[in-house]
C-alpha cells in the first residue's frame, strides 16, 4: 500500500507540475501585433522573428506587411498594431509636428561611410561620368515630397540648379526600375533595394555613391522604429519586451551579417542574389544615439517647409528612463 500511496502522489506532483507550467506559459506569452514595410531596414524584425528572439521575451507575435508609411502608421496611432517597423524620420518628424507627444522612436537606422543604402545611378548608354553631365538631362526619383528636397538639396550641393539645370521626374517606388531601364530618365537617385536590382540588371551604375551622407548630412539618419505613447503607458511590459527583442536581433545582425541578410527574401520577395548584395543601414543602440544630425535633419525639414514647426528632437528619442 505504501508503494501505491507513493506513486499516486508522485502522479499528482506530475500533474500539478506540468498545470502550473502551461499557466505561467500561457501567462507569459504575450499576443502583440507588429507591423513592418517590406523593406531591409526591417531586418532586425524578421530576425527576432525568425530567430525566436521575441519568444524569448514571452511575446508571441503577430507580423503585419503594409504598403506604405502612412497606413502603417494610421494603424499604429487607432491602436490596430501594437508596434511598428521603421518608418522615415521625416514622416515621424511631420506627425510629431501635427500630433505633439503622441509618438516615441528607438534604435534609428543611420547611413554612414561604411554604411549606405543610397545611391545617384546613370544610366549605362547615358554618356553621363561627371556630375557636369548631369546638366540638360532628366534625374528620376521615386515619389514623395521628402525624396524630392532631398534630390534638390543633393543637386544645390553639386552646383546644379534644380529648376534650370535638369529635369526632375517622379515616379512610384514600384515603377522606379522599369522606367529607369526604358530611359525615362538618365539618371536615378534612389534607395536600397532598387539600387541593386538596377545594378545587377545592367541597367546602370553608380555616379554617386551615399550621395545624402556626403553631400546632404553625415551620419544620415534614415528612419526609426516608433511606439505609440499611449501603447507605452498602458502596455510598458510589452513594450519593454518588443524593445529587447529587437535590441538583440541587432546585435545578431553586426554579428552575423550574410547570415541576417539570408532571410530579407521570406519578407521582402527580393531575390536571394540582391538580397545578399544589397546594402544595410547601421541601427543605433541606445547608448549609441547621437541626437545632433538627427536634430539637424528635423532643423533642415522645417526650414524647407517639410515640417510644420521647429522641433526638440531629444523629446521624440525612447530613453532607459522611459523603460523602466
Amino acid at each position: 500500500m505504501k508503494k501505491i500511496w507513493i506513486g499516486i502522489v508522485i502522479v499528482i506532483i506530475v500533474a500539478l507540475t506540468t498545470v502550473l507550467i502551461t499557466t505561467q506559459s500561457k501567462r507569459e506569452s504575450e499576443k502583440v501585433k507588429i507591423g513592418y514595410m517590406p523593406y531591409t531596414s526591417n531586418l532586425p524584425i524578421f530576425i527576432a522573428l525568425e530567430k525566436g528572439f521575441f519568444k524569448e521575451v514571452g511575446l508571441e507575435v503577430e507580423p503585419i506587411r503594409f504598403g506604405s508609411s502612412k497606413e502603417a502608421m494610421d494603424a499604429l496611432l487607432t491602436g490596430k498594431i501594437d508596434a511598428e517597423g521603421t518608418i522615415g524620420l521625416s514622416t515621424l518628424f511631420a506627425i510629431e509636428a501635427a500630433l505633439s507627444g503622441q509618438i516615441k522612436f528607438y534604435l534609428p537606422c543611420v547611413e554612414t561611410e561604411e554604411k549606405f543604402s543610397n545611391y545617384l545611378l546613370v544610366r549605362k548608354d547615358s554618356g553621363i561620368s561627371t556630375v557636369e553631365d548631369l546638366k540638360g538631362r532628366k534625374i528620376g526619383t521615386y515619389t514623395g515630397t521628402t525624396q524630392l528636397l532631398y534630390l534638390r538639396l543633393l543637386l544645390k550641393e553639386l552646383n546644379l540648379d534644380p529648376t534650370k539645370d535638369v529635369k526632375i521626374v517622379q515616379v512610384s517606388p514600384q515603377l522606379e526600375i522599369e522606367a529607369f531601364g526604358t530611359g525615362q530618365f538618365d539618371a536615378l537617385f534612389t534607395i536600397e533595394p532598387a539600387a541593386t536590382i538596377a545594378i545587377e540588371k545592367g541597367i546602370g551604375g553608380p555616379l554617386i555613391k551615399n550621395p545624402r551622407g556626403k553631400y546632404i548630412l553625415s551620419p544620415f539618419p534614415a528612419g526609426a522604429f516608433p511606439l505609440s505613447t499611449k501603447f507605452l503607458q498602458e502596455h510598458h511590459d510589452k513594450a519593454k519586451k518588443i524593445y529587447r527583442a529587437i535590441d538583440k536581433a541587432i546585435d545578431f545582425i553586426k554579428a552575423h551579417e550574410d547570415e541576417a541578410k539570408r532571410l530579407v527574401p521570406k519578407y521582402t520577395g527580393l531575390e536571394d542574389n540582391i538580397a545578399l548584395k544589397a546594402g544595410l543601414y547601421e541601427w543605433w543602440k541606445m547608448d549609441e544615439i547621437k541626437l545632433e544630425p538627427m536634430q539637424k535633419l528635423a532643423n533642415m525639414l522645417y526650414e524647407n517647409g517639410e515640417v510644420s514647426v521647429k522641433l526638440d528632437v531629444s523629446k521624440m528619442v525612447l530613453t532607459a528612463e522611459d523603460l523602466r
